[in-house]
């Protein structure tokens, strides 16, 4: 009986200090994070009823655009950078750090495609407060199409960068993708995990062999704009990360397609692979999409090629 004991209270000193050094690094990580790209003073925030959504305003002209990154760990308003500028003297716009990501709140919730067109749907109504062009990257450029059947009244021209195939927006959460969704919110172990996903070397990686077309057109402070973002509000990014990866923000949206009465364009970058079958199998369902390529870029052509992707948009 002294030696069951004895065992457990040796397996309990020994997994009490592994949880204690564990805290400690995710501490002593969320600490260390540089507080200089992202900067707060340049805008406010949207007090909606899910959290504190971050926003900036920019730009001369008249017409109102919402521009909203693509949803993932790294995101911020950063990503437009450059494209508000190319658009500043035509355009009013608004530029917002999605829940989950970056500036805003970063509430233990699971993110869904719904939670986000929601947003959408109240941002415009809320501050913006009239009928606005929309346009987002990536995975976010369904949720301005929801919110146009939500809302059709208050979503102009919706233009979709680098959107996801319909194929990998019709699944659903399995099994696994739960497990890997709780797996990933678990204390300590789950911030752990998300520390070690979003290291320098990753973010590099990403930017450099994923969505740029030529590695030296990444931005300077690039890199550490994403970093910053994803370790905010210590490691509660990982609430996000864990929904991505559960398949919680994939919707079919082909109804929405055939059913919107919003102008869509979909821009992508030339050397995207399979941009082109990604943006006719969209048009299958709504022969009048606009369809536009930009030369000499990837995923992120609003970044890599930024005056060319304005002059998209300005050509509407």
């Amino acid at each position: 009986m002294k030696k069951k004991s004895s065992g457990f209270k040796k397996f309990f000193y020994i997994n009490s200090a592994a949880f204690a050094g564990l805290y400690l690094i995710n501490r002593s990580i969320s600490l260390s994070v540089p507080k200089s790209t992202l900067k707060l003073e340049d805008g406010g925030y949207y007090r909606w009823k899910y959290g504190k959504v971050f926003y900036t305003i920019t730009g001369s002209g008249s017409k109102p655009l919402l521009l909203i990154h693509d949803a993932n760990e790294y995101g911020s308003a950063e990503e437009w950078h450059f494209l508000a500028k190319n658009l500043a003297a035509d355009y009013r716009i608004w530029l917002l750090d999605l829940p989950g990501c970056g500036r805003s709140d970063k509430p233990a919730y699971t993110y869904t495609n719904y939670f986000y067109t929601l947003l959408v749907s109240s941002f415009i109504r809320d501050v913006i407060r009239e009928k606005a062009d929309v346009c987002a990257s990536g995975l976010s450029s369904t949720f301005p199409l929801m919110a146009s059947l939500e809302a059709p009244d208050q979503i102009g021209n919706i233009y979709m960068i680098s959107p996801c195939s319909l194929k990998l927006l019709q699944n659903t959460p399995d099994e696994r993708s739960v497990v890997l969704r709780i797996l990933s919110q678990i204390p300590v172990i789950g911030t752990t995990i998300y520390h070690l996903s979003t290291i320098r070397p990753n973010i590099e990686y990403l930017l450099k062999e994923k969505y740029f077309y030529n590695p030296f057109q990444v931005p300077a402070g690039m890199m550490e704009a994403c970093y910053e973002a994803s370790h905010l509000s210590k490691g509660k990014g990982k609430y996000l990360l864990a929904s991505l990866r559960g398949g919680y923000l994939y919707w079919d949206i082909r109804r929405a397609l055939k059913q919107t009465s919003s102008p869509i364009t979909i821009i992508n970058g030339e050397k995207t692979e399979h941009a082109a079958g990604i943006a006719e199998a969209y048009r299958k369902y709504n022969a009048s999409i606009r369809v536009c390529s930009v030369s000499n870029a990837k995923l992120l052509p609003h970044m890599e090629m930024p005056a060319q992707t304005a002059n998209i948009i300005l050509s509407e």
